[in-house]
């Protein structure tokens, strides 16, 4: 599996670690420290979807926070998921997430293996819903 890949998060220790155990299972991997340097790279003329399968985002971040990053990605009509990590459980930051993108969550503190599992599963319904998509509107 050789998705590309934006972590975004605030914290070097973390984007190191992630970076890390994504390369080591095959994915390609860019990282953000900030949610404004993530929308620059990922912004890159997309509409729809973008050069990158997946986000992993901290949800709080200074400057443009993850939920602000979301709500830029339905402007834009960018489809691509997001796998939100977070140590905060705010129920309803998550929810109204969840509600506006697809939007997934993996609680910090979490091992390297629990982060893998989580990115292929994404990645794997993400292939799915496409399939569906291209299959539903090539019989229209």
């Amino acid at each position: 599996m050789s998705a590309k890949i934006l972590i975004v998060d605030d914290e070097p220790h973390f984007r190191f670690a992630a970076s890390i155990a994504l390369k080591r299972a095959g994915f390609d991997v860019n990282e953000a420290a900030s949610g404004e340097e993530a929308l620059n790279q990922f912004f890159n003329g997309a509409v729809g979807y973008s050069t990158f399968q997946l986000i992993l985002m901290d949800i709080l971040m200074p400057g443009i926070s993850g939920v602000e990053m979301i709500k830029e990605l339905n402007k834009r009509q960018i489809q691509t998921p997001v796998l939100a990590v977070s140590g905060v459980a705010d129920r309803e930051l998550i929810a109204e997430m969840v509600q506006s993108h697809q939007v997934d969550l993996l609680r910090k503190p979490f091992e390297p293996g629990d982060l893998i599992k989580k990115v292929k599963s994404i990645l794997v319904r993400n292939e799915q819903q496409l399939a569906i998509e291209m299959s539903d509107s090539s019989l229209s």
